[in-house]
C-alpha cells in the first residue's frame, strides 16, 4: 500500500462519518511527500535536461565544422 492510501485511511479513521470527498481534501492539506520521492523527480528531470543539452551541441558542433567535398577540392586547384 502507498504511502499516501496509509495516510487516507489515518484520516477517515480520525474523522469517522465524513463523505470520502471532504476526507480527501484534509488528507490533501495533511500530506506531504518524503524526501525520497522529491529527490527521485528532481533527478528524472535533470537526466533529461543533460539528453536534451548533449543533443544540441552536437547538432551545433556537427553543422558548424565545414566538410570538405569532391567539388570543393576541384575548385581549390
Amino acid at each position: 500500500m502507498s504511502n499516501w492510501l496509509s495516510h487516507v485511511k489515518k484520516t477517515m479513521k480520525a474523522n469517522p462519518g465524513k463523505a470520502l470527498k471532504d476526507v480527501l481534501k484534509m488528507a490533501k492539506s495533511t500530506y506531504s511527500k518524503g524526501t525520497a520521492a522529491v529527490r527521485k523527480a528532481v533527478k528524472a528531470s535533470m537526466k533529461s535536461a543533460k539528453k536534451t543539452t548533449r543533443s544540441v551541441r552536437k547538432t551545433l558542433r556537427v553543422g558548424g565544422k565545414k566538410h570538405k567535398t569532391k567539388t570543393m577540392k576541384k575548385h581549390r586547384k
